[in-house]
């Protein structure tokens, strides 16, 4: 399923052909989530003015919760935490965590604390990480009490970017190409690492690792790959 239209459209992987198309002409950036719901898949859909559920077989909405923001721009993937749905979005959008347990999506807390523009958050145990800033200005990596949206704490400015969580450290590469190493610990910011000039600017996309490799792609699309196995 793609991000595209009002609600999505589908095609078949292995041919490219349309399966099923909804209406309108305007998509989205991020990326469809999955989740269970009375045993069944759905996915979780952020277009422009709301997040919706949608039957992923036939495009069949069966929630939709409105998100209002400045220009529309959702780019943010939400997180899934059991039947707890997370969305965060830029332009002073916030972020807000929605019970989706009984089929029709209930706001527990909403605030201004994590405004992701690129990088989407991370749900890591009873806590959400992630970037609150916009791109090509001051951010900060955040982490916060998934239970009601309070900061556990702030980093210093590292500018916006991408990042990943891997053994309990958050992997995180700036756009103008710093890799920093943080503890994925919501008692306190701990930087355990950091180098400049990893990879040219502008690095937007989130790291991937593995087994002991990391891969870094920048805008332009130099790639490169650094050893962590020591």
């Amino acid at each position: 399923m793609i991000n595209a239209y009002e609600s999505g459209m589908a095609v078949n992987k292995h041919t490219g052909k349309t399966i099923w198309t909804s209406k309108g002409n305007t998509g989205n950036n991020s990326t469809p989530v999955p989740f269970i719901y009375k045993g069944k898949r759905h996915l979780a859909l952020f277009g422009q003015q709301f997040v919706r559920g949608i039957v992923p077989e036939n495009g069949k909405v069966v929630w939709s919760y409105p998100w209002h923001t400045l220009h529309g721009l959702n780019a943010a993937d939400p997180a899934i935490s059991e039947n707890r749905l997370f969305i965060s979005s830029s332009d002073n959008g916030g972020c807000a965590l929605l019970d989706i347990s009984k089929g029709k999506p209930v706001e527990l807390w909403r605030n201004g604390n994590l405004n992701a523009h690129v990088c989407s958050p991370i749900i890591l145990g009873d806590y959400v990480y992630g970037i609150d800033g916009d791109a090509g200005k001051d951010a900060k990596l955040v982490c916060m009490a998934l239970r009601d949206g309070s900061i556990r704490w702030m980093s210093e400015k590292t500018g916006s970017g991408n990042m990943i969580i891997a053994g309990g450290f958050i992997i995180m590469i700036n756009e103008t190409g710093t890799l920093f190493v943080i503890e994925a610990n919501p008692d306190a910011y701990r930087k355990t690492g950091s180098k400049k000039k990893v990879l040219a600017p502008i690095c937007l996309t989130a790291p991937v690792l593995f087994e002991s490799t990391l891969y870094l792609r920048n805008g332009r699309g130099d790639l490169i790959s650094i050893d962590i196995s020591e």
